[in-house]
């Protein structure tokens, strides 16, 4: 009898692991492949992209199959990207493209800057598709921008009436910027930007000539900035010393700057002497129509 009873209890258990080896067996994954073609020309007029890895995820539910994520590294201008996934359901696949190191892309629903990189650096592109997988499937996609680009700009006469030898002799050499209420992370699941804290910037200043509306002005800063999705609008302030870390000016308030998502925003004109006057412009592209993105 006990030998009897202890059958008995054991041939559910059976049947139960039977089960549960048929189903998965009974999964049927097909290939879906995603070609990208990432164009040499992706960049700035001013500052040349360093973009190298695109780094590839497929989740479902929200949640990352982890076992599915690959960085695919732009060598020839061309990725492909094939997972296989089970047919009938449904997966969101995401795409970050960025310098390999610069952000932290561990986790691609919170990508963070890394502040040891310098700011030329920080250019990247994403994008997110969602398919139901029917069946063996191929496709393209495009990534785009989640920054703006801030560019800082002084007049030859404003710059030489602080940095002049006969003058003060103080050559604009560092400048630190403090965006207020800025976004330090990026969820490339949902394409938002997140958090809200202040986001300080140090950068070295080349004094590069370029030109804005016609104007030759000198750059003091160039860097990169997480907006919302459509336009968001940011306060900043900024510091500015010279060869000898002796302030230029400091803590310099310039208010409710525009930003829109790849775009470049332009703030010129007197900010190192007197009364501080600027002028907001917006290139409406970092480059032109047929070269700011990424075709996938």
């Amino acid at each position: 009898m006990k030998n009897l009873i202890y059958l008995l209890l054991v041939i559910p258990l059976l049947a139960l692991s039977c089960s549960k080896n048929d189903s998965a067996k009974g999964s049927e994954t097909v290939e879906v492949q995603i070609s990208a073609e990432v164009p040499n020309v992706m960049g700035t007029r001013a500052t040349p992209t360093t973009v190298n890895t695109v780094y590839c995820a497929v989740f479902e539910n929200n949640a990352e199959i982890t076992s599915l994520r690959k960085a695919i590294d732009i060598t020839d201008g061309t990725i492909v990207y094939t997972p296989r996934l089970i047919k009938g359901r449904t997966y969101d696949i995401v795409f970050w493209a960025s310098k390999a190191g610069s952000y932290n892309v561990t986790d691609l629903c919170n990508i963070t800057r890394n502040p040891s990189v310098a700011e030329a650096d920080f250019d990247a592109f994403t994008a997110k598709t969602s398919i139901t997988v029917e069946g063996n499937f191929s496709s393209h996609i495009t990534l785009q921008r989640p920054l703006a680009q801030l560019i800082m700009g002084v007049t030859p006469e404003d710059w030489s009436a602080v940095a002049n030898p006969d003058t003060f002799n103080m050559v604009p050499t560092t400048i630190e910027v403090n965006i207020e209420n800025g976004n330090p992370a990026f969820n490339a699941l949902t394409g938002m930007a997140e958090g809200n804290e202040t986001i300080t910037y140090n950068l070295d200043v080349t004094g590069a000539e370029f030109t804005c509306e016609s104007k030759t002005y000198k750059s003091i800063a160039m860097l990169y900035v997480m907006p919302e999705i459509d336009e968001s609008t940011f306060s900043l302030s900024y510091t500015l010393k010279d060869q000898n870390g002796t302030p230029i000016r400091e803590n310099a308030q310039i208010p409710f700057v525009p930003f829109e998502r790849n775009y470049q925003t332009n703030v010129v004109g007197g900010l190192l002497t007197g009364t501080l006057t600027y002028t907001f412009t917006f290139e409406d592209q970092f480059l032109t129509d047929e070269e700011h993105k990424v075709e996938l």
